[in-house]
């Protein structure tokens, strides 16, 4: 139920959607029928975006411009917010993607979540309350559900894709489908220390308040 309620595909097992299977190109998906899709969702490949000084594009939530750039394999960043519904929760998380360019026939990216949530859907409390879960059950099943997710969803992740499996990426984020599955087998966690692109750094935590002083 936990798994059905973060809209994870696999976990735990091999069950994992196409985009799971490690270095190896998605078992039925071709190079001709993402750009069926990518025609399918109006994107024009032939766009020129601007880039930074750098070298890198900087697509803002722009899907459309991370694909031109994921089908050329080409520096560029992308700030993304899924949002997937279950019947009783909905996850929603915010996530950075970096392209980092060609290494070799691979082509490198890195992902940094930035948040990660499980959110009770309106009327979930009741609908559980009529099926015998009281308001700690609830609690519980949605702190767990939880904890799955950020299991499932680390934080910092580095990739080697091929070109074809990096494009799938992409555009499975412009048509707003289940992503995990591409980060099980390519990718590899990111310690603290190990080198990290400066564009995917946490942002800087607000300065702590001074405690007020009480009135005299």
């Amino acid at each position: 139920m936990l798994a059905l309620a973060i809209g994870c595909k696999g976990c735990g097992d091999d069950g994992a959607s196409p985009g799971a299977r490690a270095e190896a190109e998605p078992e039925g998906t071709t190079r001709d029928q993402l750009r069926h899709r990518i025609a399918s969702l109006k994107i024009d490949l032939t766009k020129s975006y601007p880039k930074r000084a750098d070298g890198v594009v900087d697509c803002g939530s722009d899907s459309a411009c991370f694909v031109v750039m994921a089908e050329r394999c080409e520096p560029a960043l992308l700030d993304h917010d899924l949002s997937e519904r279950s019947i009783f929760m909905t996850k929603k998380v915010h996530a950075r993607y970096r392209i980092e360019g060609r290494e070799g026939e691979d082509c490198e990216a890195q992902r940094l979540v930035l948040s990660r949530d499980m959110e009770l859907n309106v009327g979930a409390r009741e609908a559980l309350a009529t099926k015998g879960h009281d308001e700690r059950a609830v609690d519980a099943m949605r702190a767990e559900a939880q904890a799955l997710l950020r299991s499932v969803t680390p934080p910092r992740v580095t990739c080697r894709f091929t070109s074809t499996r990096v494009l799938e990426l992409a555009v499975d984020i412009a048509d707003k489908k289940h992503l995990e599955g591409h980060f099980q087998g390519s990718c590899s966690e990111v310690a603290d220390g190990d080198p990290w692109p400066a564009d995917l750094a946490l942002p800087a935590e607000p300065p702590t308040a001074p405690p007020t002083a009480p009135a005299p």
